[in-house]
């Protein structure tokens, strides 16, 4: 799926979503749509903002103990409550997920 633009490639100007559709059951939706979170962004943090979108609610709590943590596995061990394998299984899913490769 083609990441979403932000701006116009032609004159820069802001771009508004006029238009939804459900791959499910096609079901389009028109009218002015607000873009959420991603409208105060610039451009160039869509793509990063896009792969954390991708990520569960436990891979983003994992995500913010981890950074939290300073990204050490130890500490992350003890606020989750997780063995090192634990914790560094997830750190593996969250990289795969990210990715989209295998770690």
């Amino acid at each position: 799926m083609a990441e979403l633009p932000t701006r116009c490639p032609f004159c820069q100007s802001a771009l508004v979503a006029t238009e939804l559709h459900c791959t499910g059951c096609e079901t389009v939706f028109r009218g002015d749509f607000d873009l959420g979170p991603f409208a105060p962004f610039h451009p160039e943090q869509l793509p990063v903002l896009q792969r954390l979108a991708r990520l569960t609610p436990e891979q983003l709590q994992f995500v913010e103990t981890f950074l939290l943590s300073e990204g050490k596995l130890r500490r992350v061990e003890e606020k989750m409550g997780l063995s090192y394998p634990s914790v560094r299984a997830r750190l593996n899913q969250v990289l795969e997920r990210l990715t989209g490769e295998e770690q």
